[in-house]
């Protein structure tokens, strides 16, 4: 069995992905009331779950993408047709589009569209910047989107209580480990034998749902680890 951690793909990942390039894919999720800054994500079991608020370019918008502040994966309807049959212990909640914008941008960093001034200095610069006061809604295209769905998973550290860890899975994007535990998330095969999906901050996924998304996923735009409990890649 493997399984795969995916984050949201930068530079430490690509360095040919700015974060322009980031923005433009992921999108961007809104903090949700009385939850803790970064926690836009929900775990299952959750009561009352608000849905996901998200601020998106509309502009080939993906199937697949991890926005801003979510440890969570948000898919298209058909994504997620692809992936329910094996939907076990992990849920899909519709999430609410906030704000939809069109910039046509292209695959290699450039775009057709002027940027709005605002945004200049942080894409001259490389850096991250926020999306939400940058660009106007287009409520046409916005009615024109499919419906996306975050994938809840529960909460993997929590999980561990029942299935005792058996490997570490280092996750980072840098060559190899650094000291202390931090860069090793506890993994054991029993554990995604029950739960094919997990979140400990970022999505872990068992090997047959990737390979259920990956049509509809380019995976140039994510950071992708994987882990094989026999040590075989």
């Amino acid at each position: 069995m493997k399984i795969y951690a995916i984050h949201a793909g930068d530079q430490r990942w690509n360095p040919e992905i700015s974060f322009f390039q980031s923005v433009m894919f992921h999108g961007e999720a809104l903090h949700l009331p009385k939850r803790g800054v970064g926690s836009t994500s929900h775990f299952v079991g959750e009561p009352r779950m608000a849905p996901m608020q998200l601020i998106v370019n509309g502009f080939r918008l993906a199937d697949v993408f991890i926005p801003s502040r979510s440890g969570n994966l948000v898919v298209s309807e058909r994504v997620m047709t692809a992936i329910k049959p094996l939907q076990r212990n992990f849920e899909f909640l519709p999430v609410t589009f906030a704000k939809v914008f069109h910039l046509p941008w292209l695959l290699d960093g450039t775009t057709d569209s002027e940027v709005p001034a605002a945004a200049v200095p942080w894409v001259n610069a490389g850096r991250e910047y926020s999306i939400s006061s940058d660009y106007l809604h287009d409520p046409d295209l916005a009615a024109t989107l499919p419906p996306y769905y975050e994938v809840v998973t529960h909460n993997h550290f929590s999980l561990l209580k029942r299935f005792p860890p058996t490997h570490q899975f280092f996750f980072k994007s840098y060559a190899k480990p650094l000291e202390g535990a931090s860069d090793l998330l506890p993994v054991s095969q029993e554990l995604f034998t029950e739960y094919p999906v997990t979140c400990s901050g970022f999505t872990v996924v068992r090997e047959d749902v990737v390979d259920a998304m990956s049509p509809y996923m380019n995976r140039r735009y994510f950071g992708i680890k994987e882990f094989a409990f026999d040590g075989k890649s």
